[in-house]
């Protein structure tokens, strides 16, 4: 997956996403709107117009094709939470948690190897299994 947007949170988003979809996961949540709105309301529209919208690609093509396709093989259900949300509800705490995991992530880990890339999927997991 190398369009433009490469590397923005709605394509980091997307990838989690798809990710947590690929690996079983049937109900997820995401604090990213363009994500949600594009897996609830969007991709038929996009799939049914050869994935442009008004002549231009839709950004991230490939990884939206993935996800539909998976999203065909069966039933998903995509959520939003609020980012940065402090309130207690179950989903705005596990979204917190997911953000300080991610922000590990960012740390240059010399030598961390399988055990780092360990964390990343749970990491992962955790945040599209609440």
């Amino acid at each position: 997956m190398s369009e433009k947007g490469e590397g923005s949170a709605q394509v980091g988003q997307l990838r989690v996403v798809l990710s947590a979809a690929q690996h079983g996961a049937s109900h997820i949540y995401t604090d990213s709107y363009a994500v949600f709105k594009g897996a609830t309301k969007w991709i038929g529209h996009w799939a049914a117009n050869d994935w442009q919208v008004n002549s231009f690609p839709v950004w991230e093509t490939d990884g939206w094709k993935q996800f539909l396709e998976t999203g065909e093989k069966r039933v998903l259900h995509i959520d939003w939470v609020k980012g940065h949300n402090r309130s207690n509800t179950i989903t705005a705490q596990f979204n917190q948690q997911v953000g300080s995991l991610i922000r590990l992530q960012q740390i240059d880990i010399v030598d961390a190897g399988q055990e780092w890339e360990c964390l990343l999927e749970w990491c992962t997991c955790f945040t599209i299994l609440t």
